[in-house]
């Protein structure tokens, strides 16, 4: 398959489609485990990068 571009729908990592098999093992995870990311360490680890403080990844280690 070609890869698709941002302006036909694709995504700026080049990913051309969303990987849903990924998206359901981790679903499965969060119900097990009750572990998650909240939305504000994300926004805020993603608005550091770039940064001289960039923030490390977050891992999802303690629960929602």
């Amino acid at each position: 398959m070609a890869p698709v571009s941002i302006a036909q729908g694709g995504l700026a990592s080049g990913i051309s489609e969303p990987d849903i098999a990924e998206d359901r093992l981790r679903y499965e995870a969060f119900k097990r485990t009750g572990r998650a990311v909240p939305i504000e360490v994300v926004k805020a680890w993603v608005a550091s990068w770039g940064s001289s403080d960039e923030l490390p990844r977050p891992d999802g280690s303690e629960p929602a």
